[in-house]
């Protein structure tokens, strides 16, 4: 399974947190069975969290009730400059966890993981 989410700002002047873009940057996270976790990154953040703490791993574990499962993550997104790598890994987590189903209910458990990313969220989604 394999899900592309994309970077967001909703740091957009006087709509700030209220208006918001998605950007031609993406997060791509892949996910399949294996016996245990296993987790790989590249680009953005690479190598910083290859384990547990990964949040597409939290939101997938959360989403699936387990953690025997291989994650890759590659990234375009910066850490930390305001284009939501958080809420796309966040996104991407919750999409794979899901196997594809884009359901409202799971989606709110990516939510909670990542905090508070209203305006942000909803550019991804649409």
């Amino acid at each position: 399974m394999f899900a592309r989410v994309p970077a967001s700002s909703a740091n957009l002047g006087p709509g700030f947190d209220a208006l918001a873009v998605a950007l031609a940057l993406y997060v791509e996270v892949s996910i399949e069975p294996s016996a245990s976790l296993e987790v790989s990154s590249e680009g953005c953040g690479a190598g910083q969290f290859d384990d547990e703490r990964n949040l597409a791993v939290r939101v997938a574990s959360q989403v699936l009730g387990h953690s025997s499962f291989k994650v890759h993550v590659k990234s375009e997104i910066p850490l930390s400059r305001g284009l939501g790598s958080s809420a796309a890994l966040a996104v991407a987590g919750s999409l794979i966890g899901n196997l594809g189903l884009f359901s409202a209910a799971r989606f709110g458990l990516g939510l909670g993981e990542s905090g508070n990313f209203p305006a942000g969220i909803k550019a991804i989604a649409e």
